[in-house]
């Protein structure tokens, strides 16, 4: 990877210093990548900056360097968390110190992979409590995926059976712990070598991906007492998902997260639903962001009770690349995670962050004092700004509005604002849900007990060419 300037339409100048970035100039391939110093983004309308603590890694982010619709230069990396270090003048529901993770809009230019990250404030949600920042960064892309798919696009039940392909990836090893705690027997495809892996994590049956359809269907059919199954989350492909059309019962349901299912006439008459799901897209919509922060909470309370597990692996900054690299080697089981702010070091990088924040209020205070105090008795202030002091000694009754004259203005009557319903309306614990219009949550009490070989992934292996995953 090489190292240089930055893109040609990043920031070229600013105040707020310089920052190293992983960017792609133009659509190419994943050894395009550099590794650049860019001018630190300021955030604009309705967003905000994050100070990027941790940075989890994704198959979409090799796919981004490819992406030619989406906007070139670009940060790459769709998953952060991290510390609000500025916010927009428009943004009140965020503030410097508040600790963060989400997942970006990767058609965007600023991606995860910097020391700063851009993000429409609308789409971020607070970190979880109890969890550790690299935690959080392993989850949003993969977990917030999964979470969708299973409660929203097939609405699983208790009692249900569901098969999930690429089940030991990130997204199939969220899947397979919500589906099992949600009371679904669960049947995990992936690679042999990983079988112990995906067993670990609940799956009550593992399947060869090595097999071939018709063998994975015998399989299905002698394990269930002849019966397929319910539902299917497919994460590997079209080809895949076709086959698995294979799998289902009349009336099942299938969710598939890579590619469109090409059906043939049988399955129509068989009554199979499908589902498609892709995350990225409800970034484009105004109407897609409550839904993100809403599964971003929902999801994160379930791993602060310790209902969920973490299976993830922590490299380094510079490790990036060769972490992609083995994601699109398909050699990666669970998640992979970048910490660009050692542990150690957080709490400190927190207390600067919200001390330059209270610098930077007080100089902003003591300048607007200082203009105001310039501005000459009776002269008319730039730019429409009224000294405060003009504010409070100036009568109501003298405040002229175009057309009304002065005493009249009192006598206008205040119209009465409109009372809007609450969010906490929408909000249902899983006993109350409808059986209707709503997405079924798992059980809030059965705690998930990680495998111990979860807990303490082994070290990364060096190798030829710098540290490997």
């Amino acid at each position: 990877m090489g190292q240089g300037q930055s893109g040609e339409n990043l920031p070229q100048e600013g105040d707020e210093g310089t920052m190293k970035a992983y960017v792609m100039e133009a659509p190419g391939r994943l050894g395009d990548l550099k590794l650049v110093d860019v001018y630190v983004p300021k955030p604009e309308k309705g967003e905000i900056r994050v100070k990027v603590f941790a940075a989890g890694i994704n198959p979409v982010d090799y796919k981004r360097c490819q992406a030619a619709e989406a906007e070139f230069p670009c940060i790459i990396g769709s998953d952060v968390a991290g510390v609000v270090d500025e916010v927009a003048p428009d943004v009140t529901n965020w503030k410097p110190g508040d600790k963060v993770y989400y997942h970006c809009n990767i058609r965007r230019q600023y991606g995860a992979f910097a020391e700063y990250s851009i993000t429409n404030a609308a789409t971020v949600c607070a970190l979880p409590d109890g969890l550790s920042f690299s935690e959080a960064a392993a989850i949003p892309c993969s977990g917030w995926t999964a979470f969708i798919a299973l409660y929203y696009k097939l609405r699983v039940q208790s009692g249900e059976t569901i098969l999930i392909t690429g089940a030991s990836g990130g997204v199939g090893s969220f899947a397979v712990q919500l589906a099992k705690l949600s009371g679904l027997t669960v049947y995990a495809c992936t690679a042999p070598h990983k079988h112990d892996y995906i067993k670990g994590l609940g799956a009550d049956y593992t399947l060869s991906s090595a097999d071939h359809a018709e063998d994975l269907q015998q399989s299905i059919l002698s394990l269930n007492g002849g019966k397929l199954l319910d539902h299917v989350l497919d994460v590997v492909g079209a080809k895949s998902a076709a086959d698995c059309l294979k799998f289902l019962k009349m009336g099942g349901s299938i969710c598939s997260l890579a590619g469109p299912v090409a059906a043939g006439s049988e399955f129509y008459q068989a009554g199979v639903s499908v589902h498609y799901l892709n995350l990225g897209n409800m970034h484009h919509k105004e109407e897609g962001h409550p839904m993100i922060q809403t599964v971003g909470r929902d999801l994160g309370a379930f791993f602060s009770r310790k209902q969920l597990v973490v299976p993830f692996e922590e490299g380094t900054f510079d490790q990036i690349p060769f972490a992609l690299e083995n994601l699109q080697l398909h050699q990666v089981k669970g998640k992979l995670v970048s910490v660009l702010v050692p542990e150690k070091k957080q709490e400190q990088e927190i207390q600067d962050i919200i001390a330059h924040a209270e610098q930077v209020a007080q100089e902003a205070q003591l300048a607007a004092q200082q203009a105001a105090a310039a501005v000459p008795a009776g002269a008319v202030p730039q730019q429409g700004v009224i000294p405060q002091q003009q504010l409070v000694q100036q009568p109501i009754a003298q405040q002229a509005v175009a057309g009304v004259p002065p005493a009249v203005v009192q006598q206008q009557p205040v119209a009465a604002q409109p009372v809007l319903p609450t969010t906490t309306q929408q909000v249902l614990p899983p006993t109350a849900v409808p059986t209707t219009g709503a997405a079924v949550y798992p059980p809030t009490t059965t705690p998930v007990t990680a495998p111990a070989q979860q807990q303490q992934p082994p070290p990364p292996q060096k190798k030829s060419g710098g540290w490997l995953w």
